[in-house]
């Protein structure tokens, strides 16, 4: 629970609340990937292991 004399005296105090703001760099160095963007985790390409897996589904007929 909150106490709402102290919420608005904090308030008062601080004034308005601080916006986060995104950077505005979209360079490949700004992602947290760097270039590897289609990387996953396990450091292979997500699209080629995407294809291969609907490869796979596709000629399971999807089941």
């Amino acid at each position: 629970m909150f106490n709402t004399v102290e919420v608005k005296e904090f308030l008062k105090r601080d004034g308005k609340p601080k916006v986060y703001k995104v950077a505005a760099d979209n360079s490949p160095s700004a992602n947290p990937w760097g270039s590897k963007l289609h990387q996953m985790a396990n450091g292979k390409d997500f699209f080629v292991e995407l294809s291969k897996q609907i490869t796979t589904v596709q000629a399971s007929g999807g089941k």
